[in-house]
């Protein structure tokens, strides 16, 4: 849905998103909420 807005190659737009841990990047920590979590 978002390909005819790319201002850039879209292979290199998902390349970025599949290698987050090149070197000198600090990847953001991913956090999880179970909304639906019965106790």
């Amino acid at each position: 849905a978002m390909r005819p807005f790319m201002g850039y190659n879209f292979g290199q737009y998902l390349q970025h998103w599949i290698d987050p841990n090149q070197e000198g990047r600090k990847v953001p920590r991913i956090y999880h909420v179970n909304w639906f979590r019965k106790d």
